[in-house]
């Protein structure tokens, strides 16, 4: 309702009539109905005055009018309310997937996904293996080894958790929560080898589909695969199929498994090899479930995360036939959530 002296352009029509009730009936029944009929135009949709002046108006006696405002006045409130608790609902619908999925991880990644069998073999000696194939490989000249000494955490006769790092002595460390009596704590970097990515000048690349696919970001992950655009004849930094790719800078999180035999990677990624393979489902279950603490991390103009948010990270490890049970539950609960 507009009172007093205005002035309207052509995007408005003005209407007036007998009483101010009456109007505000007809603001109430054309509000309740599809105007597309009369609305002309696609691109610049509009409705000329003389269209509006053949929407037809159901007009109730002059008491009966008086009667339904007041009737919509009394109501106002509660269709208010309910319109507030329908987008909180739809706002629910749209947000469940994502929060149960979210749910679904970190009830996996804490050992509460799945019951323990006491017959499995326990995670330390899981991760022992992997230690006796680290130091190989580094005695092979074939990996670095760990640049302030190989990490082992345990849990104290106090039921405190305790790291030590090569010849140093043991330091107390704070765990974000309790895992099973079968699963152990290790540091990422402590299970794999992580490769970081390095630009390449224009005059390095082409798009004529010679040399090995040059993966530069985010713009070539897509729904979990990886698509090529731009390839290199002059590799610098090699990741080979099977590494689990990890963007690391402007968008960060997308996760994809290296389907080509070799491909040079960008510093927008960071190729991920575990010593153990067998272990690869459950690590890109793991960084599926901590990629929104790991954004927190990020800095730069664009955004991006060291190296050591990764390697320094705390891995909940349960045993390898646990975790297999439980990549088989993520992955059927995952798919009904699709």
């Amino acid at each position: 309702m507009a009172r007093g002296h205005y002035w309207v352009n052509n995007h408005a029509h003005v209407l007036d009539g007998v009483s101010t009730e009456y109007l505000e009936y007809v603001a109430l029944f054309i509000n309740s109905i599809s105007l597309a009929p009369y609305v002309t135009g696609t691109a610049q949709p509009k409705m000329n005055q003389q269209r509006m002046g053949t929407i037809l108006l159901a007009i109730p006696p002059e008491e009966e009018q008086g009667r339904i405002l007041a009737a919509i006045q009394s109501i106002e409130s509660y269709i208010d309310e309910y319109g507030a608790l329908e987008d909180a609902r739809e706002s629910l619908d749209t947000a469940l997937p994502d929060r149960l999925r979210k749910s679904v991880l970190q009830q996996a990644v804490q050992g509460r996904l799945v019951p323990q069998d006491p017959n499995d073999e326990p995670a330390s000696a899981l991760l022992e293996r992997i230690r006796e194939e680290r130091r190989e490989l580094v005695a092979a000249g074939k990996a670095k080894p760990p640049k302030d000494g190989e990490s082992v955490i345990y849990r104290g006769s106090d039921g405190g958790y305790y790291e030590k790092r090569g010849k140093d002595d043991a330091q107390p460390i704070e765990v974000p929560y309790d895992v099973p009596d079968s699963w152990e704590w290790t540091r990422f970097g402590s299970l794999i080898e992580l490769t970081s990515g390095v630009d390449l000048a224009s005059s390095e690349y082409n798009d004529k589909n010679k040399g090995i696919p040059y993966l530069t970001g985010a713009s070539n992950f897509e729904n979990g695969d990886l698509i090529e655009n731009r390839w290199t004849e002059a590799p610098k930094r090699i990741s080979h199929k099977g590494d689990l790719l990890f963007t690391c800078k402007g968008t960060i999180g997308e996760m994809a498994i290296n389907r080509f035999d070799k491909a040079h990677i960008a510093r927008q990624i960071m190729a991920i090899a575990p010593y153990d393979e067998d272990c690869l489902e459950y690590i890109e279950l793991f960084l599926s479930s901590m990629v929104e603490a790991v954004k927190k991390e990020a800095h730069g103009v664009i955004p991006g995360i060291e190296r050591k948010t990764l390697l320094e990270a705390l891995f909940p490890m349960p045993p390898i036939q646990e975790q297999r049970r439980i990549n088989d539950i993520v992955r059927r609960s995952i798919s009904l959530l699709s």
